[in-house]
């Protein structure tokens, strides 16, 4: 979305519910995937997002334009946060198989959303294979990787997600994958 025309859209959504709706539209679907690749699990990725939507609905008139942020930034804040939530709740969900998707096509789903976010998740075959192993990280190197690597996010976009600092952002991120590469590197030997 044009910058300019989201900025206008946002302005408007403080007053008129239809730009906001406009905005939810076109962002719906980016937020709900990238809430799905964090958790893996599409009843709590449903959830989450509708939450997440929910929030910036109510704090829209809090939202400011300051150094360059955009509305996009601010609402995958607001996603990243909900996922942060539902975690440090304990309601640990992990790597979920594809099984999970084809039962919930048997209770009669048929939802194109639905059918999207199995193919987002089938269609990234590293994600699918890394997925266990980056699970079992702490939340914030997940949140990094799935932003940098998988949302294709530059460090300043994610520095305005996550309130993380770019020097520090670049070394978690450099952690994690020196994690990862360990994990690895442990399922090869045992393989």
């Amino acid at each position: 979305m044009d910058p300019q025309y989201e900025q206008q859209l946002v302005d408007r959504a403080k007053e008129d519910s239809l730009a906001f709706a406009e905005l939810y539209d076109h962002y719906y679907k980016p937020i709900f995937n990238y809430i799905l690749r964090s958790c893996v699990n599409l009843h709590i990725a449903e959830d989450l997002t509708a939450d997440t939507f929910f929030s910036a609905l109510d704090k829209l008139n809090t939202f400011k334009w300051r150094d360059g942020a955009r509305f996009s930034s601010w609402l995958y804040r607001i996603a990243t946060n909900k996922v942060y939530e539902y975690f440090r709740k304990g309601k640990n969900y992990r790597f979920k198989p594809s099984s999970e998707i084809e039962q919930f096509y048997n209770m009669g789903a048929t939802d194109n959303e639905i059918r999207e976010a199995e193919n987002e998740i089938n269609k990234s075959q590293t994600f699918k294979a890394i997925y266990p192993l980056i699970s079992k990280m702490d939340i914030k190197y997940q949140t990094i990787i799935n932003l940098y690597y998988f949302e294709g996010m530059d460090y300043i976009t994610i520095s305005q997600i996550t309130g993380i600092k770019i020097g520090t952002l670049k070394s978690h991120l450099s952690r994690a994958l020196a994690k990862l590469q360990k994990s690895v590197e442990k399922m090869q030997l045992i393989i």
